[in-house]
């Protein structure tokens, strides 16, 4: 505001020095002859200075508004200041101005109280033929403050909408759109980070939004959901496999020894036959339970293969949504930038434009020149030149009327390319907040690819589990063949000891390799749980 006050004030102080000078040559013509001092009152020729209004008021209409005075020494004679209702006839000029026009016969071009008011105020001395001076011309402009308030008020409204728009258009982006999407990618960043830490014991995300980080919470409390009740399932086969197989290596055990007995009994001949149908009995029970414990291993495996498969979709589709956050992060990024682009073409626009304000002003002070001296041409023409007059009033009115316009322009041209620049500082800042965003939603992403490593690995040890399954019903449906076989041999009796002996040995055999595998199963078993211990599901 300084700044533009000390514009103003030069302005000022500059037309009233050019209207000093041109308001004098039109004096001097309208009324030729020098200046003399008769009974104590001026003369310019034969015309009495003192009391002529006339004057006065012409310069004043003439220059837009200037104040015009003649003084006798250091009083006014003649003037259009006004003191109250009247005119400031017989009142004194400052001792500043008087000591620098009256006594040391110069210009005097500055800030003057004329009346009570400040002026930017121009004096030159009024000197006789012989170069005596007699008394001062004074012309004066009003003073920059008046005119830079009349300018703030009734050219504000502009700027501050410009601004607003801006401003609000900045904060919208960042708050409405920016922001809360980050946020929710942060959420859902640290509930995917827990869970890669095999911790699903967190809450349901809240979701409050559609959009694709919205859906990406959504995904995220689904993929929680299905991953908390399918561990818990698999944890609970897990035991349940491991309870079975111990009961099947008992029962392999048990087989085995009555395997032996039976190929003791065989060995001693017809004499055992009875023993070694009891030992037949004895294996056929054991048989059983294995069959029995067999069918249940079947079913698990083949529930543990099935929620495997689950959790191995559900991190899949994990993946996808967060493969289509980072494409809406990415079109962000473009839309941030775009805008930003936008402003800085903006800001250019606003420099072209102040360079035409420029040449503006300069075209305006130049037909306010032209104005004042058809004014004068006017004036001398009398009145002939009346109506030329009154165009050339006109004319240097519309041409302070452009100068003004044109620095009120310069100024709001000044303050929108500050506000330009905040915009693109905090459009600098949405960007980085939208890289903050996509290196969150690259974390999450590499999140659920633990998860999918974790997944996978509990698929393969389910898949040894249905391996070693299908070994072991291999082995039960020989064992009970051999059993049939031996059953029947015992009952021909001592005849068919030789093929009883040999069947004992296939069993014998049979049941060893059902022994190694219940352990092996025993072993998957303890691995399975093991690796479910990891997680957190409570």
């Amino acid at each position: 505001m300084r700044a533009i006050a000390t514009i103003f004030q030069g302005e000022a102080l500059e037309k009233a020095k050019s209207d000093l000078n041109t308001s004098y040559e039109l004096i001097d013509r309208m009324y030729p002859g020098p200046w003399t001092i008769k009974d104590q009152q001026l003369f310019k020729g034969a015309q009495l200075i003192n009391g002529n209004t006339e004057i006065v008021d012409l310069i004043g209409k003439l220059t837009n508004g200037d104040t015009a005075t003649l003084f006798l020494g250091d009083t006014r004679v003649t003037t259009n200041v006004f003191n109250g209702e009247k005119r400031a006839v017989g009142t004194q000029a400052s001792a500043i101005v008087v000591e620098k026009v009256l006594k040391a016969g110069e210009y005097y071009i500055g800030t003057a109280n004329v009346a009570g008011h400040t002026y930017q105020a121009a004096y030159m001395p009024i000197k006789d033929e012989k170069g005596v001076i007699l008394g001062m011309w004074y012309v004066g402009a009003p003073d920059a403050s008046e005119r830079i308030q009349d300018l703030i008020q009734t050219r504000t409204y502009e700027l501050q909408l410009i601004a607003i728009i801006v401003i609000i258009a900045s904060i919208i982006l960042n708050f409405v759109l920016i922001r809360p999407i980050l946020r929710r990618i942060g959420i859902a960043s640290r509930t995917l980070q827990q869970i890669a830490d095999k911790d699903l014991t967190q809450n349901d995300l809240k979701i409050t939004s559609q959009d694709e980080s919205g859906r990406l919470m959504q995904s995220v409390n689904g993929m929680v959901h299905n991953l908390r009740s399918i561990l818990s399932q698999i944890n609970d086969t897990a035991v349940q496999l491991a309870a079975a197989s111990e009961q099947l290596h008992a029962g392999a055990e048990q087989s085995s020894q009555a395997a032996e007995h039976i190929a003791v009994a065989a060995q001693r001949g017809t004499t055992g036959a009875e023993q070694q149908l009891n030992s037949i009995y004895e294996a056929s029970n054991a048989m059983s339970q294995f069959s029995t414990s067999f069918q249940q291993f079947t079913v698990n495996s083949e529930e543990v293969s099935n929620l495997a498969d689950s959790a191995y979709r559900a991190s899949n589709e994990g993946v996808v949504a967060v493969t289509a956050l980072l494409a809406q992060m990415d079109a962000i990024s473009s839309t941030v930038q775009e805008t930003s682009g936008f402003i800085k073409s903006l800001g250019d626009r606003s420099q072209e434009i102040e360079a035409i304000v420029t040449i503006i002003t300069t075209i305006a002070n130049q037909t306010n020149l032209l104005s004042l001296n058809a004014g004068i041409e006017a004036a001398h023409a009398g009145d002939m030149g009346k109506g030329f007059a009154v165009v050339a009033s006109e004319v240097r009115k519309l041409a302070e009327q452009s100068g003004n316009s044109a620095q009120q322009i310069k100024q709001l041209i000044d303050e929108i390319q500050l506000d330009m620049e905040r915009a693109t500082s905090s459009m600098q800042q949405g960007t980085s907040k939208v890289a903050e965003g996509m290196t969150k939603t690259l974390l999450a992403n590499k999140a659920f690819d633990v998860i999918q490593q974790s997944v996978s690995n509990v698929k393969v040890k389910v898949q040894e589990v249905a391996s070693d399954i299908g070994q072991m019903s291999a082995g039960s449906q020989q064992i009970e063949q051999s059993i049939d076989t031996i059953h029947y041999t015992a009952q021909e009796g001592a005849s068919v000891n030789l093929e009883t002996s040999s069947a004992s040995e296939q069993q014998l055999a049979s049941l060893e390799e059902i022994t190694a595998s219940s352990r092996s199963l025993a072993v998957l078993a303890e691995e399975l749980h093991s690796v479910l211990g990891k997680f957190k599901l409570q």
